[in-house]
């Protein structure tokens, strides 16, 4: 979705309905049409403010994006070779943990 197309249209409709709003009211007193016109504009400061942030977060996403393209793809292939090193380490002495775990077993069978 192209937000910048959405703010001026919403910005666009709202300007629109608000000008048809004051012609066709039935009370068309200053106080009605600065009011309407103060709405009019904190309405518009607040999409150009929404419009800002999410084109700040657009940037933000692309830029996460292009991080990970750059940098997510090497840590699968070091990770496993970590888990392969530590297995090829922890192996043997998990050998030797099991024997002793046996070994205690039996022993604490014989008593």
């Amino acid at each position: 979705m192209n937000w910048k197309k959405f703010g001026k249209g919403l910005l666009i409709g709202g300007s629109l309905g608000g000008g048809l709003g004051l012609l066709l009211s039935p009370n068309n007193s200053h106080p009605h049409l600065n009011g309407l016109i103060r709405e009019v504009d904190e309405t518009a400061s607040l999409v150009k403010q929404i419009a800002a942030n999410v084109s700040k977060l657009d940037r933000s996403v692309l830029q996460l994006k292009s991080a990970i393209d750059q940098f997510g793809k090497p840590f699968p292939k070091e990770i496993q070779k970590s888990i392969a090193a530590f297995q090829f380490q922890a192996e043997p002495r998990l050998v030797e943990i099991r024997k002793t775990a046996d070994k205690v077993a039996q022993e604490a069978q014989d008593l």
